[in-house]
């Protein structure tokens, strides 16, 4: 990243230093994020007043600068396990290993390395703590030595390609390295070099005795001896919260912005000791934005003009400078760096002012923008658009800018003098009725004090007035267009009105027939037995023309239901009154399948009927496709209706046929002779099959409500036609059946 380098060695003295973090992509302003401590640890509590900075090749100090002390840093962990030990010990390791990864946040980055008699990377850098404790609990002990100076060393070059965050090699053991350790000062450049510190956690006093747990404290780390998995997980807790602990310096540079990389150093002093750690930034380039203010590109300007511009650099705004098509203005020095310009210095017409700032680090910007100067007067004509008409009024107007006011303008016509005026509002009107057709040229002359004169010259066509017009009604009735929309209009119009005549009138007279040919009757039933019971009515007419209903003061009784058996397949049947068939199976069934083919075809004709009304009720819409579609609805619930009452008479039929097979089955399978087993004993061990039944509702049936003995109950009888527009005497019989008197004969007229 610009701005960004990497640090370079921590010159050791009495203390402990290192860069996290070192940014200078918003230079001049740079940011170094720095980690101190000694002996005894982190060092907290430092203020300004403990370290000196320095930058450039020539050490130039930095006076003013700030220093904050964060607790956030990022962290860059690589931890290695030793799992060359017990069993005891590395579940121990484990657990508190397991307590330190809980605690990172998704920011930082850690590796996992395990050494017995080698290194092995379990898991590269990552943020995905689940992965990571993943990768612990499958660890498990192996044999051998442990190479602890071979993973080191491995964790410090992991560390090494990372410029920013606290980086740490974090080392949990209870032994000793079995190999040759390298020489103290080697080991320890490496880890000054890349700014990592080096921490271990020893499990027994014997670890206090490796060359690594002297090398701690040099390289800005500590030892910790524990003897159990608690200690060792309060020990990692706090490693989690000191390396987080750092000092960040911010100061704004003084060195140009020139692209090239300059050292800092930075210098700890303290009375626990000092350390100095140097470094590299880039001194970036910065962009500098500028807004004109004032003036716009493609402004035309005119007299005294304020230029001006709102500057966003990266350091303060040190010059402005004007420029006029590239010859210098002026320059401004301070703020709010505005000048202002005299238009009437630079000759009329295109040119291109450029602005150009630099601020105290060197960055530069500049913007360039094209602009018009006019001249001291400005002159406008409104002309009548294309051809002026003889005969019509004509109007010629001007506007006029100046800067000393107007002395006067004059307005010549094929060089005759026609007007002169000195005040506004400027214009002329031409009264074309004394010229002839032809061409003519207006000439419109302006002058201000300063005796500047302005010309502009516009050419006028006069021609003879047309002749007037046809009416728009002519045009309209001479259109062949309208003639043929009128006659397709009217053809549309007439026939829509034929057709919607014809349907209201089929609606009306099928409403008024239904009602003409509905019959009412009274009906009495009376009870002349001597006990309160209900009565099972049932009216049915001889050719099955009629739906009947009866109504107890207003309200229809219920129908009769009734449970039969259900049909053998799922194809529904198409119904025969039980009137209409003779007593025979065959004729029966020959009955029920011409039936089914009539209503069939019925019902096609029925459905295209309602779906052609429904197709043109939709196209109508309106009130009159509102009829039609409900006269389509009550064709539907009619056929429906009659279909329900078909239904219900032949499947009594087909009832009946069940229980005559039934009966006819066992008259010839015939009784068991006298000492035989009987088949219903030997067919005992199966269950008998019952046939499936269903509930249906018996058009035509009511069940009346108690009737006490003596009493009449006066019912009113409803016969409807089937076929509204077909007239017939049909012979009624009305049937009442008592329900509460056992061995009743029912009782018909």
């Amino acid at each position: 990243m610009a701005g960004l380098v990497r640090p370079v060695l921590a010159q050791q003295e009495t203390g402990w230093a290192a860069f996290t973090d070192l940014q200078s992509q918003h230079f001049p302003y740079v940011r170094a994020s720095v980690a101190v401590a000694d002996a005894a640890g982190p060092m907290i509590g430092l203020s300004q007043k403990n370290f000196e900075v320095q930058e450039g090749e020539t050490d130039q100090p930095v006076t003013d600068f700030t220093v904050q002390f964060l607790e956030n840093e990022s962290l860059r962990v690589v931890l290695i396990i030793n799992t060359a030990t017990s069993d005891h010990t590395l579940a121990e390791m484990k657990a508190a290993v397991l307590s330190f990864l809980a605690r990172l946040q998704p920011k930082d980055k850690t590796a996992l390395l395990t050494c017995g008699d080698k290194v092995v990377l379990e898991y590269s850098f990552t943020n995905n703590t689940e992965a990571l404790q993943a990768a612990v609990g499958r660890l498990s002990r192996v044999s051998g030595n442990a190479v602890l100076y071979q993973a080191a060393e491995q964790a410090v070059e992991m560390l090494g390609r990372f410029s920013r965050g606290r980086k740490a090699v974090i080392i949990l053991t209870d032994r000793l390295d079995a190999g040759t350790p390298p020489s103290s000062t080697e080991l320890l450049n490496r880890f000054r070099e890349s700014g990592v510190s080096l921490y271990l956690i020893g499990f027994g006093e014997q670890v206090g005795a490796s060359p690594l747990a002297r090398q701690t404290t040099a390289s800005g780390g500590q030892y910790f001896a524990v003897s159990q998995a608690e200690q060792a997980r309060n020990a990692l807790l706090m490693l989690e919260k000191t390396l987080r602990q750092v000092y960040q310096i911010q100061f704004q540079s003084r060195l140009p912005a020139d692209g090239q990389t300059h050292p800092l150093k930075i210098r700890l002093v303290t009375d626990r000791g000092q350390a100095t750690v140097q470094g590299q930034f880039l001194a970036v380039p910065g962009e500098v934005k500028i807004i004109p203010q004032g003036i716009a590109a493609g402004e035309q300007v005119s007299g005294q003009v304020r230029l001006g511009a709102d500057i966003i650099s990266p350091a303060a705004v040190q010059s402005v400078a004007y420029f006029l098509d590239d010859e210098l203005l002026a320059e401004v020095t301070t703020a709010p760096f505005e000048f202002a310009w005299d238009t009437t210095t630079a000759p009329a017409g295109e040119h291109f002012l450029t602005i150009q700032a630099v601020d105290r680090a060197g960055n530069q910007g500049k913007v360039r923008l094209r602009i018009v100067v006019v001249p001291p007067i400005r002159l406008t004509v409104s002309v009548p658009d294309g051809q002026i008409t003889i005969g019509e009024p004509a109007t010629i107007t001007a506007t006029v800018d100046t800067l000393t006011g107007i002395k006067f303008i004059e307005w010549l016509w094929n060089g005759r003098l026609l007007a002169r005026q000195t005040a506004p509002p400027f214009g002329v009107r031409l009264d074309s009725r004394q010229y002839s057709p032809g061409i003519y040229q207006m000439t419109i002359r302006v002058a201000d004090p300063l005796e500047h004169i302005v010309t502009e010259e516009v050419a006028l066509e006069l021609v003879a007035p047309p002749p007037p017009p046809p009416s728009w009604w002519q045009r309209v009735a001479r259109s062949s267009l309208t003639r043929a929309v009128l006659w397709i209009g009217g053809g549309v119009v007439a026939g829509l009105l034929t057709l919607l005549v014809a349907v209201m009138a089929a609606v009306g007279m099928t409403r008024y027939q239904r009602n003409k040919c509905i019959r009412r009757s009274g009906l009495e039933i009376i009870n002349t037995g001597n006990v309160q019971c209900r009565y099972r009515l049932y009216a049915e007419d001889s050719a099955g023309q009629l739906a009947f209903a009866f109504r107890l003061n207003g309200t229809f009784l219920p129908p009769e239901e009734e449970t039969l058996p259900a049909p053998e397949t799922d194809t529904p049947h198409r119904l025969l009154p039980v009137s209409r068939m003779d007593g025979s199976p065959s004729g029966t069934r020959q009955k029920i399948q011409q039936v089914d083919a009539v209503q069939s075809r019925a019902y096609r004709g029925v459905s295209t009927g309602t779906q052609w009304l429904s197709g043109l009720a939709q196209m109508l819409g309106g009130t009159t496709g509102r009829q039609i579609g409900r006269f389509s609805d009550n064709i539907t619930r009619q056929a429906v209706g009659i279909d329900r009452v078909i239904r219900t008479q032949t499947q009594r039929v087909r009832t009946v046929e069940y229980f005559r097979s039934r009966v006819s089955g066992a008259a010839s399978r015939g009784a068991p002779a006298v000492g035989e087993p009987s088949p219903q004993k030997a067919a005992s061990t199966h269950q008998p099959v019952i046939p499936a039944t269903r509930t249906v509702k018996m058009s035509g049936t009511a069940i009346t409500p108690p009737i006490p003995p003596g009493d009449t109950l006066r019912l009113e009888l409803i016969m409807i036609p089937h076929q509204p527009f077909r007239t017939g005497n049909y012979r009624v019989t009305i049937t009442s059946h008592p329900l509460d008197v056992p061995d009743a004969v029912p009782v018909s007229v």
